[in-house]
């Protein structure tokens, strides 16, 4: 085995976080190969007849479907995207996506809307309270450009009424949601995505030599970079802090035309330096404007919103800012998408085509699916534990259609390398899991270096791009990799139907797709007899001591719930078998502190608790079937026998989850073992109750273990990124304190 090596999250930049939720978690469900009459009637007609009258077999025959729809055109194709409803209010985040043929039949329909709620919709709290409910939040007095909207918010239970208040604050654009009957915050999300992505024609490292290159899409004789679809600015000064909206901070346009109608500035000998740069400007707006027309020309996209993009970004007139970054946001009274690219202390990020595309794509995903962003591109909790396949999702297509703009599979090389980092590359053999680290740009290398390898099997950049687009337009807003693997393999089949895609490349995509491991990447690893995972874990109790300045057993004492690993772990059981065996294993074995619990049929699944006066929220465990804990031996087998105690049932599923407060990162290993036809108790390492095998202290590990609820919730949903909120709050506490 080659050797691993930990790779530390730089916990420390979450100083400035106040953290984020998400908006939906509940597992996608996919009915693929789906063959309808064709009909002639609208796309919208089409999908809501399908979904009504299929109601049952789809899951939704307890789900109001929005009238509403959005459609997007993708090849002849038409992906109908309608949300949930429950009483005419909106059940926030919730989905169904129908996507139909070139000649009107239903293909695909993939939902996580929930038929579980039942809530009364009088609310008690109004919407001014619930406004002042989300600024205390901040602890602010008030929030920029808000937005109050009264909808459901499913809690995994019954649900809840609840107002979303949407408002800027820090710049970026928030969801806070509220409880319309107690006044309390219950969740909170960041609409903000960020990344330290890196372009001249791309940038000064790939493409050295600036060139005088056409603007298009300026109005004729302007004087400033006021185009038909990005208006930019400079920063010069104000606090980005601020809850106020964009047009509060002071801004100018220092690049204008000259005598012949060109903006034609050479670029800074020191761009590290230099806040009053126009070539800046017009190098962010000239990327901004080509990837905006890529997206329109190969692929039909479009936006209402208006951008904004603001190039030489400081923290104050003279004071870098190592960033940059997308968000929605407040702009002339208006939301509109923002495009931040900060003045760094090696590099101007404006000079960066890279990180421009990048960022410019970040917001193309956002209005595609609204896909869940973790703060700092951490993982998101949920209540089936951490998800880190939206923000690598994200960061993995930001970089993918950056990348293939310009036929340069190397991102970064201008900026990432200068800022203490390197440059991100698609030409990777990354994997799921083992390659999984649960940080965004980590991890969407993983998943840039499938997509790439898809469009080199491919061997047509147009058609790939396609593909890739065509599949993102039909993912919810919890996406997994294996999500999106099965919307590739969906979409392709469709290409391969229409005479696009030929078969071989269906099945090299497919080869692909299965080679990287993504097929089988998703809230769960399904495990075979016998098999290990490593998995790298990195979100442990350890890590919260390294920013708080605290030692692992001060964060221990803090009476914090236990932090999940990145996938829950699935075994199916033959009728036949006799037992079954869950061996893991941590590396480095030091003070180790975890919790293993057993679930039959479905997922483990947590809920959210209220820590620090319930200032915020983590995830626990509380559907399940069985429990061991806590564990202090770094290696532990657990045996389930037929007849034992707890007893094996045979002819099912088992969802295995894991929590910790281990004090080291490192790795775990897992794995899963089943015996079938033959006597338990004789078996050699296997004690004579078949319950577990005692630890290192000679006790059994099970002693005084809950067998847990064994309650179901009707779906999950979306709980705080509870981690990087803690660390995010702490840190901020900390610093108003001095």
């Amino acid at each position: 085995m080659s050797q691993r090596r930990p790779v530390l999250v730089a916990f420390v930049a979450l100083l400035s976080l106040l953290g984020s939720t998400v908006a939906s978690a509940a597992p996608a469900r996919w009915y693929r190969g789906l063959m309808a009459p064709p009909r002639s009637a609208s796309p919208s007609e089409v999908a809501w007849d399908y979904v009504t009258q299929n109601a049952a077999r789809l899951g939704l025959d307890r789900v109001e479907i929005s009238p509403d729809a959005r459609v997007i055109s993708w090849r002849g194709h038409q992906i109908v995207r309608m949300g949930q409803q429950y009483e005419g209010l909106e059940v926030f985040g919730r989905v169904v996506v129908v996507r139909i043929d070139r000649v009107g039949r239903v293909r695909t329909v993939v939902t996580d809307a929930s038929g579980g709620l039942d809530v009364v919709v009088v609310a008690l709290v109004t919407a001014d309270e619930a406004l002042d409910s989300a600024a205390a939040a901040f602890g602010a007095g008030g929030l920029g450009a808000p937005s109050v909207k009264l909808g459901i918010f499913d809690d995994g239970s019954r649900g809840l009424l609840a107002y979303r208040v949407e408002a800027t604050w820090d710049l970026r654009r928030w969801q806070i949601f509220v409880d319309a009957l107690s006044g309390k915050v219950i969740h909170r999300r960041s609409l903000a995505t960020g990344a330290m992505g890196r372009v001249y024609a791309e940038n000064p490292v790939a493409t050295p030599t600036a060139e005088l290159l056409t603007l298009d899409n300026l109005p004729t004789n302007s004087t400033n970079l006021d185009g038909d679809w990005v208006t930019v600015y400079r920063y010069v000064d104000g606090d980005t802090s601020a809850i106020s909206a964009i047009e509060d901070l002071t801004l100018d346009q220092t690049a204008v035309a000259d005598a012949s109608g060109n903006f034609d500035f050479p670029p800074t000998t020191d761009a590290t330096s230099d806040f009053d740069d126009p070539f800046a400007e017009v190098n962010v707006y000239y990327h901004v404007n080509d990837q905006y027309a890529y997206f329109r020309d190969q692929h039909g996209y479009s936006t209402s919103r208006e951008y904004v993009a603001i190039a030489n970004l400081g923290d104050g007139a003279t004071t870098i800012y190592e960033n940059a970054f997308f968000s929605p946001v407040q702009w002339n009274g208006s939301e509109a998408y923002g495009l931040f690219m900060g003045q760094a202390s090696t590099v101007d990020l404006g000079y960066d085509g890279d990180v421009i595309r990048h960022e410019f794509t970040h917001s193309v995903i956002h209005d595609l699916t609204n896909m869940a962003y973790g703060p700092m591109a951490l993982p998101v909790y949920d209540t089936l534990g951490a998800n880190s396949g939206p923000s690598a999702i994200h960061e993995g297509m930001a970089d993918y259609f950056a990348c293939t703009v310009t036929d340069d599979p190397v991102l970064g090389e201008y900026s990432l390398a200068a800022m203490g980092g390197a440059s991100r590359t698609q030409l990777n053999t990354l994997t799921c899991p083992g390659s999984i680290q649960g940080e965004g740009h980590a991890d969407g290398e993983v998943w840039g270096g499938t997509v790439w390898a898809i469009r080199m099997e491919i061997a047509d950049a147009d058609l790939a791009d396609s593909l890739l687009y065509g599949s993102l337009a039909t993912l919810t807003s919890m996406a997994t990799f294996q999500d999106y693997a099965f919307a590739i393999q969906d979409v392709a089949t469709a290409m391969v139907g229409d005479g696009d895609l030929t078969q071989a490349q269906a099945d090299a995509v497919d080869g692909v797709l299965q080679a990287r491991g993504m097929v089988g990447c998703g809230r769960a690893l399904e495990m075979e007899d016998g098999e290990t995972q490593t998995l790298i874990n990195q979100f442990t109790y350890g890590a919260v001591a390294q920013m708080t300045g605290q030692s692992c057993e001060q964060v221990r004492g803090m009476g914090l719930p236990p932090l999940p690993l990145l996938f829950q772990f699935k075994m199916t059981v033959p009728a036949n078998a006799t037992d079954l065996t869950f061996e893991i294993s941590f590396s480095p074995a030091s003070d180790v502190n975890y919790d293993v619990y057993i679930r039959r049929g479905e997922l483990v699944g947590f809920q959210m608790v209220a820590v620090m006066g319930g200032y915020f929220y983590l995830p626990e465990a509380i559907s399940f079937d069985h429990h061991f804990g806590p564990l202090t031996s770094a290696s532990q087998v657990i045996t389930l026998e037929s007849g034992g105690s707890p007893s094996l049932v045979t002819g099912t599923d088992y969802y295995f989850a894991v929590v910790n407060q281990n004090c080291d990162q490192g790795f775990v290993d897992i794995t899963l073992d089943v015996k079938t036809g033959t006597n338990p108790q004789t078996d050699a390492g296997v004690p004579d109750d078949g319950a577990v095998t005692p630890d290192a202290s000679g006790t059994d590990p099970s002693d005084g273990a809950n067998d847990g609820c064994s309650c179901t919730h009707g779906g999950p949903t979306p709980l705080p990124a509870g981690l990087l909120l803690l660390l995010g709050v702490m840190g901020w506490i900390l610093r108003r304190r001095r």
